[in-house]
């Protein structure tokens, strides 16, 4: 389940815009806070997802979602759409995950720490909506950059190519069940 959501809304620069960000109450076990750090004390006062649904919906209205590890991320956020009876809308996703075997091509770990270290992106808290969500929009920046981006400098082959523009199965001629 959701315990936290957090948005940054960057420009087409990457600059970041805007952040928003709320802790959600997953009316049952917070799960591993050994990991993310939330107990069941921060959420027992948080909204719920369907609280928070409408405003989540305007927000990502016309945006493209960023994330590292992004199939994870949303599978997540559309189990939660599921069970409030709503459809996720379709996002277009850039995966900076998988981006990264693209723009750090000689990392040999790919977690969002390792590939912030390599961009020169400072991360927050890890773990922690916001502060992953700050640090990915870094990578992101990082990333549009011609400035910072490392680019191979051979020809891209059919087994490397740009990432991919959309995550999992959210592409518009699928179905969304």
């Amino acid at each position: 389940r959701v315990l936290e959501l957090a948005l940054v809304t960057v420009g087409a620069t990457g600059r970041v815009m805007d952040e928003w960000s709320t802790r959600i109450n997953p009316q049952g076990p917070v799960g591993a806070t050994h990991i993310h750090g939330i107990t069941q004390a921060d959420v027992a006062n948080a909204p719920v997802f369907t609280d928070e649904l409408a405003d989540v919906t305007l927000r990502l209205r016309g945006a493209a979602v960023v994330a590292h590890n992004a199939n994870f991320d949303l599978a997540f956020v559309r189990a939660e759409f599921a069970r409030a009876g709503w459809k996720m809308p379709f996002l277009p996703c850039l995966c900076t995950l998988e981006a990264s075997s693209y723009y750090l091509p000689t990392l040999q770990r790919r977690r969002l720490s390792d590939c912030c270290e390599a961009a020169g992106v400072r991360q927050g808290q890890a773990h922690a909506a916001l502060g992953d969500a700050k640090a990915t929009a870094g990578l992101l920046q990082h990333f549009m950059s011609p400035r910072y981006a490392r680019r191979p400098a051979r020809p891209i082959s059919a087994s490397r190519t740009p990432p991919p523009t959309s995550c999992g199965r959210q592409n518009p001629t699928q179905s969304h069940s």
